[in-house]
C-alpha cells in the first residue's frame, strides 16, 4: 500500500482526504499529534502569560490534506467588512472579541 501511495503523489490528494491513507507511518502521524499537542501547550502558556497573545500555531501538514492555507478562506479584515457594508464590523465578528 505505501508503495501504491507513493506512485499516487501530491497530484492525487484532495483537501478532504484521510491522513491516515497517506505516505506516513501510524508512527510517523503519532509524532506529528504530539508535536502539535507540545506547540499548543506553548502557545496555551505564552497566551496565559503574555500582554498580548501570539498567533495559535498551525498544525503540522499531513501527507494527505490541504494545507491550512489552502482550505476555503472565508474571513474578512475590517476594511473588507466595512466596505462591503458600509458600517464597522461588531465586536463578536472580530477575531479575540469575545
Amino acid at each position: 500500500m505505501t508503495a501504491v501511495r507513493v506512485a499516487a503523489g501530491e497530484d492525487a490528494l484532495s483537501s478532504d482526504a484521510d491522513p491516515a491513507e497517506a505516505r506516513w507511518s501510524h508512527t510517523d502521524m503519532l509524532l506529528a499529534a504530539v508535536i502539535d499537542a507540545i506547540h499548543s501547550l506553548q502557545w496555551t502558556y505564552i497566551s496565559a502569560h503574555a500582554k498580548r497573545p501570539p498567533k495559535q500555531p498551525e498544525p503540522i501538514r499531513r501527507p494527505g490534506t490541504a494545507a491550512a492555507a489552502d482550505v476555503g478562506k472565508s474571513t474578512l479584515t475590517a476594511a473588507q467588512y466595512r466596505m462591503l457594508t458600509g458600517e464597522a464590523p461588531p465586536l463578536y465578528l472580530i477575531q479575540g472579541g469575545g
